[in-house]
């Protein structure tokens, strides 16, 4: 939750003002990216190496939730890599396919011109 100012709000109209806005900024931010996971893996790493973790029940617990993240971003790049390269075939294929028909088109142009001439 982040709030817009850190300074306590003085009055119970100042404090149900600045509970909507925080309500609002929750409701509009409600959605994650793939970067964002990607972030927080990348945050998990930088406090394991500062020793943010003590004790080795806590440092298995973060382990095991940093593997199932990593292995999620893993399949999410895979998936996404996959489509890309059927995109790219169906593009290819889709170009190919307007060449040779074009190029039908050009002979039997060509047959009719002769034919007529």
């Amino acid at each position: 939750m982040t709030f817009m100012n850190n300074a306590q709000p003085k009055t119970q109209e100042d404090q149900n003002q600045q509970a909507a806005t925080v309500q609002n900024t929750d409701a509009s931010n409600a959605t994650l990216q793939v970067q964002d996971l990607q972030n927080l893996l990348q945050i998990v790493d930088y406090a394991a190496e500062q020793g943010a973790f003590k004790g080795w029940n806590t440092i298995s617990q973060v382990f095991v939730v940093r593997q199932k993240l990593h292995a999620f971003l893993q399949s999410v790049a895979q998936q996404t890599n996959t489509a890309d390269k059927k995109a790219e075939e169906e593009e290819n294929s889709e170009t190919s396919l307007n060449n040779s028909s074009s190029q039908k088109e050009d002979k039997v142009t060509k047959l009719s011109k002769k034919k007529k001439g």
